[in-house]
């Protein structure tokens, strides 16, 4: 059974270091340049790992803003593996992100959701982030403070 986690809509909001706020809405509709299908390469955003273009697709389903959606979908003969999909923000002093995340299936997978990382030596370091994991419970923090929900 494939499992899906889909990405309805995305806010960013970023400083920089003399840059008043900027609020930045994605949700992936035609209107703001991406279209249904292959979700990689689309508007600067990439796959990496077991994830290609048969398992990151724009999608029209579960959107909570407009109506397109990104479904990551699993790859069964990948099961051990890593992958998703990445964007490389710009370096800001502050960065608020928000996401409407519809997960289908709990207690089957791992997902590293919404995390941000900086290189630091040719390693990257965890910033911050969400990690659902396979037994339903969620991690929220970075390298060195985190809270687990049950």
């Amino acid at each position: 059974m494939n499992k899906k986690l889909f990405i309805s809509t995305l806010s960013i909001l970023l400083w920089g270091n003399n840059i008043s706020a900027q609020d930045t809405k994605i949700s992936f509709e035609t209107s703001e340049g991406f279209n249904l299908g292959n979700f990689n390469g689309q508007k600067g955003w990439s796959n990496w790992g077991y994830v290609d273009a048969a398992h990151s697709q724009v999608v029209n389903t579960i959107a909570t803003d407009g109506t397109n959606s990104v479904a990551v979908i699993d790859d069964e003969a990948q099961e051990e593996n890593w992958g998703g999909i990445f964007y490389n923000a710009p370096a800001y002093r502050k960065m608020s992100i928000s996401a409407d995340v519809y997960l289908d299936n709990l207690n089957s997978s791992d997902y590293d959701m919404l995390t941000l990382y900086t290189m630091d030596v040719e390693e990257y370091e965890r910033l911050g982030g969400f990690y659902y994991s396979y037994d339903a419970s969620l991690e929220v923090g970075d390298d060195t403070t985190t809270v687990t929900k049950t």
